[in-house]
């Protein structure tokens, strides 16, 4: 009995080392290291600094392509949209997009904002990580879909705004894969978890600005 149990144990171990193999990991998958701090329970992987850059950079590009999407054909939007989502939020997406082309809206709304962004809690081989977003100035414009004029601007409040990001091996590029929460800022402060404010990611300076 033991020994057959050993050798269920044994195929087990192979055919995950194989599944690993098989699964393509970036570039810097071995300079991702665990990371202490004091507002944590335990350390979280961290990838270096040019990692979390090109991060940042991807989730600003696929916010942008999001805030334009409305205004584009239904076309361009499914050519386009696998560039900059993957996983749970390209289907949703895609599925939103084709209710649209069925049920034209009358308006559509375009979230403008000011972002603070900390890159947080990379997967252990470093393709998957945590977007935080502190979200300032944010106003919701909303237009007209026949003729793109707008109709009227609403002033919405601070949020933390967290995504899951992944790292697409084949298309060499960040995804937003999914969404996780928004908080409004006295949650976010008070609960301190799941995702504290860290010191050693956070970016002093609004990283961009959607106009």
């Amino acid at each position: 009995m033991l020994l057959i149990v050993g050798l269920l144990v044994l195929i087990g171990l192979l055919l995950l080392g194989l599944a690993l193999r098989g699964r393509p990991l970036p570039p810097w998958s071995g300079q991702v290291v665990q990371v202490k701090h004091s507002m944590l329970t335990k350390p979280e992987w961290m990838a270096p600094e040019h990692v979390c850059k090109q991060v940042a950079h991807a989730y600003q590009e696929a916010l942008h392509w999001l805030q334009d999407a409305p205004l584009m054909g239904v076309a361009a939007q499914q050519a386009q949209i696998g560039m900059y989502l993957d996983g749970e939020l390209l289907q949703q997406h895609q599925a939103q997009f084709a209710y649209n082309e069925r049920n034209l809206p009358r308006f559509i709304g375009i979230l403008r904002v000011a972002h603070f962004i900390q890159v947080r809690q990379f997967s252990e081989h470093g393709e998957q990580c945590l977007v935080i977003d502190y979200q300032t100035e944010r106003r919701m414009a909303t237009y007209h879909t026949a003729d793109h004029r707008r109709v009227t601007t609403q002033a919405l409040a601070d949020a933390y705004v967290i995504y899951q990001m992944r790292y697409d091996a084949d298309a060499a590029r960040w995804k937003i894969a999914r969404f996780v929460q928004e908080l409004n800022v006295a949650t976010y402060l008070y609960q301190k978890q799941p995702y504290p404010l860290p010191e050693f990611t956070l970016y002093s300076k609004p990283i961009g600005r959607d106009n």
